[in-house]
């Protein structure tokens, strides 16, 4: 079945990219309201769709998958009449051109390491997952459980890491360096005080939050004991999520997949590779590892936050940015000669044109993780034809769309 619903599902994958990238395009606009919209429209059209394919037309698993991707695709087109009847596009985009083909150098100077951070972290969670497939389907049952609260706990610090990428970055780059400083501090005070209100939440309904997934009473006992070590797990993730964004939003991707390098791939996997196999731990194991790496990216992240002069990021955003205005202001001003000796007019719409294109080459850029999709897709048809398929792709490719976000918002 979960082959059957992965091939299905492949076909929402180039929806879910473009969706990441017009959510990004919104919101470095600080255009937030029609996403929020959108998303209560289409989960209310999920929900529908749900209970018509898959108890009405009895199309099972598969009709699951069929609903998700039809929503992915909803969500595509409701934001694009949403841009063209808005006019929101009019100030930042005057229409295809070749010259979207230029300048991605600073594009993928922060969208790499953002893929590295972002993968990095999905990866290790989907090994351990495999891992705990090896010690028994009580044990896999309870810890899927604690990865679907972990997911929920995710998709919450995600919002906040999201508006604090975009509102530093705003900030930093108009040589606002208090301001950046500001939100940066109310984001994470904010975080820590929602972190606390689910830890309480998760520690008082442990008992219950498992029954909702399983009515195994050994899954059920051994998740409640998981979700103790996942209450202390989500007070620190979502710190650190909402710390990574700020990090994002100064433009340290770099500074982030090195510290993921260090938390996951050095440390945090092995250790729980080992408390899972070799001690008596099990399952908790994996918990264990993932609250150690949690802790150790939210100390180091809001070392460096804490450590900031913000006045030297400002002068450095302003550095980034420099090299890109300066190419265009270059352009405009061979356009102003030209039109100079030859005694044609149009300068100013070839100055909106130039700088327009700079957006334009970003929509571009992100066609070429597109294409990385590619590899994913085939992969998830290959893997769940063998039925061993257990995610691994669908991490990859919802990795690769949030590396587009980061260079996007950024």
């Amino acid at each position: 079945y979960g082959g059957l619903y992965v091939k299905t599902f492949t076909f929402g994958f180039p929806a879910f990219a473009i969706e990441f990238s017009l959510f990004k395009y919104l919101h470095a606009q600080s255009i937030v309201v029609p996403s929020l919209v959108i998303g209560v429209i289409t989960n209310i059209l999920n929900a529908g769709m749900h209970g018509l394919f898959v108890y009405l037309w009895e199309f099972g698993i598969k009709g699951s998958a069929v609903s998700l991707v039809l929503t992915h695709w909803f969500i595509v087109i409701f934001h694009i009449i949403y841009i063209y009847t808005s006019k929101v596009y009019v100030a930042t985009w005057s229409g295809f051109s070749f010259e979207c083909l230029q300048d991605w150098y600073m594009f993928f100077r922060f969208a790499l390491p953002g893929l590295a951070m972002i993968c990095l972290e999905y990866w290790g969670i989907e090994i351990l997952t495999f891992i705990t497939g090896l010690l028994g389907e009580t044990q896999l049952g309870a810890h899927t459980i604690v990865i679907n609260m972990m997911v929920i706990g995710f998709t919450i610090g995600s919002g906040l890491s999201v508006a604090a990428c975009v509102r530093v970055g705003n900030h930093l780059g108009a040589q606002n360096p208090e301001g950046a400083m500001t939100v940066s501090r109310v984001t994470l005070a904010f975080a820590v005080s929602l972190a606390l209100i689910i830890f309480l939440i998760i520690q008082i309904l442990r008992g219950y939050i498992p029954r909702i997934f399983s009515s195994d009473t050994e899954v059920v006992e051994l998740a409640s004991e998981l979700l103790l070590y996942y209450s202390f797990m989500c007070l620190l993730d979502i710190t650190q999520g909402v710390a990574s964004g700020i990090i994002r939003g100064m433009g340290h991707q770099a500074f982030g997949a090195g510290v993921n390098v260090a938390v996951y791939v050095l440390m945090g996997t092995p250790l729980s590779i080992c408390l899972m196999l070799l001690t008596a731990l099990n399952v908790r194991g994996a918990s264990v590892g993932l609250c150690v790496c949690a802790g150790l990216q939210a100390i180091t992240y809001l070392t460096k936050i804490l450590l900031t002069d913000w006045d030297k990021e400002s002068l450095r955003a302003l550095k980034v940015t420099d090299g890109e205005v300066s190419q265009v202001r270059e352009d405009i001003t061979f356009e102003i000669q030209v039109t100079d000796n030859s005694g044609k007019n149009g300068c100013v719409e070839s100055d909106l044109k130039k700088i327009r294109c700079i957006v334009l080459r970003r929509v571009c850029t992100a066609a070429v993780f597109l294409s990385l999709l590619v590899g994913g897709i085939l992969s998830d048809w290959y893997l769940s034809s063998l039925q061993e398929h257990n995610g691994f792709s669908t991490y990859t490719n919802t990795s690769l769309m949030n590396s587009t976000e980061i260079g996007i918002s950024t």
